[in-house]
């Protein structure tokens, strides 16, 4: 989790951040299943975020998602209950 003002910086130190894991991957001859790892913006529900962001982790282009499963959570970009009760009631068998 990273915060900043100012998109341009925010970009560069996640960048610079993901570079260091690539190289502490490497070390661990690890690997990533770039398929599965997305990134998401917080913001709040008024706003529309202008900057595009473009991340890379081993090479692999990141998805930008406006929702994401997290510890078995759905978290909204717009910090909502929204995905997360839509999946439940999907989900509940009531007998």
């Amino acid at each position: 989790f990273y915060s900043h003002s100012n998109p341009n910086t925010l970009e560069s130190e996640l960048s610079s951040e993901l570079k260091n894991i690539e190289i502490w991957l490497r070390c661990k001859k690890l690997s990533v299943n770039g398929k599965e790892n997305v990134f998401l913006i917080f913001k709040p529900w008024c706003m529309k975020c202008c900057h595009n962001f473009s991340f890379s982790l081993d090479g692999q282009l990141l998805t930008q998602t406006n929702a994401n499963k997290f510890l078995g959570v759905y978290i909204h970009e717009h910090l909502t209950w929204k995905d997360h009760i839509s999946y439940l009631c999907a989900n509940l068998q009531i007998d």
